[in-house]
């Protein structure tokens, strides 16, 4: 018995067949891997509010200890770079030891000035510092997953230093009068971590206590309502041209020094009304260990999360820079607030709202769900 041509069965796919087979592959692959990035994302944002945690839990337990908030250090020391008044060093410095990087913090020599010539303003860091090999030590906690890292040597000095993603709240700058002129300038930095000033022996502004940090009791707006720690991406550019070209987020804009209210100088820091200094925008995060105001170890509350940063003449040489939180996160930012919770901050944050975040005295009445 024979069979049939028709029974024969086919060990092919036809060229019509392999073409729909593609497709249907293709249009799967693009519903899939918008799904696979944004849960990829939602991991990396929940990783860099456990490290605002760990961070913010840290300087808790350091005013526990110490009766105050780390201090971030914005000049060179008052001995000339040998005394052992951390000049230029970072308020993040302070919190090795609660931060399990005992291993860090024990070699620290900071009898000496991080930078090359103790000179005011200058915070750069070379590569024969006697803690230059620390300097570029990179520490897991103090990073986003989701931001982007570059080398730091040619911005540095030769010293390719480790950056970070955090930066303190400096609170409101001194040159600004308040809501609408009630606050006497210039006025003291508001926020939780204070600015001092070694070569000066002070906190600018009466900032806390003579040589020491912002005390909890003096946070009378409330824990839960005063931002202390929030994000701040790295500058990654590397000359002139590529700062320049860099996210407009990272970009600095210079600001008179004269007293304005808040509204006044959050509208004034603008394109409209003045330029970006690539000086001001090249150092941006590239240095964990620094206090150099340039680095943006601190923060203030005056532009909303993701737009860009200010600055005045004066910044450098006393900390008063108009920094501006941001992140590679769509939407917002993380911060932790001086309680120790963290939460996500919305980029349509109402201004004043805002404003009344960064001050830890105002006597202002605010809720952080956004």
């Amino acid at each position: 018995m024979t069979r049939s041509s028709g029974s024969k069965r086919r060990t092919a796919f036809t060229l019509v067949e392999l073409l729909v087979v593609i497709a249907i592959i293709a249009i799967l692959s693009g519903l899939l891997l918008p799904a696979v990035q944004m849960a990829r994302e939602a991991a990396r944002r929940t990783q860099c509010q456990n490290h605002l945690r760990q961070i913010a839990l840290a300087a808790m337990n350091y005013e526990s200890a110490r009766g105050y908030f780390p201090v971030n250090r914005v000049g060179p020391s008052s001995q000339g770079g040998t005394g052992n008044n951390r000049g230029y060093y970072s308020w993040l410095c302070d919190l090795l030891p609660y931060l399990e990087q005992g291993s860090i913090s024990d070699q620290l020599d900071f009898t000496v000035d991080l930078s090359p010539g103790y000179v005011q303003g200058d915070g750069t860091i070379p590569s024969s510092h006697v803690n230059a090999n620390l300097a570029a030590t990179p520490v897991n906690l103090f990073l986003c997953p989701s931001d982007v890292r570059e080398s730091n040597a040619a911005a540095l000095m030769g010293s390719d230093t480790a950056a970070d993603n955090y930066a303190g709240n400096a609170g409101w700058t001194s040159f600004a009068s308040g809501y609408s002129g009630e606050r006497s300038t210039p006025g003291e930095f508001n926020g939780v971590i204070a600015l001092h000033n070694p070569s000066q022996d002070v906190l600018w502004h009466g900032v806390g206590r003579k040589g020491k940090g912002v005390r909890l009791a003096t946070v009378t707006d409330g824990t839960s309502n005063t931002a202390m720690i929030a994000e701040r991406m790295i500058q990654t550019g590397t000359d002139i041209r590529s700062i320049r070209n860099s996210d407009p987020r990272l970009g600095s804009f210079h600001v008179t020094e004269n007293v304005r209210t808040l509204p006044v100088l959050e509208e004034r820091c603008s394109a409209a009304h003045t330029h970006s200094d690539v000086e001001h925008s090249a150092y941006t995060g590239r240095s964990w260990m620094s206090g150099w105001a340039l680095t943006a170890p601190t923060y203030m509350h005056l532009k909303t999360p993701n737009t860009w940063m200010g600055h005045f003449g004066t910044s450098q040489y006393d900390g008063d820079n108009l920094v501006t939180p941001s992140s590679q996160h769509p939407g917002g930012i993380n911060m932790a607030m001086t309680d120790g919770s963290v939460s996500f901050l919305s980029d349509e944050v109402d201004l004043r709202t805002w404003w009344a975040m960064g001050s830890r005295n105002g006597k202002e009445v605010i809720s952080t769900e956004q």
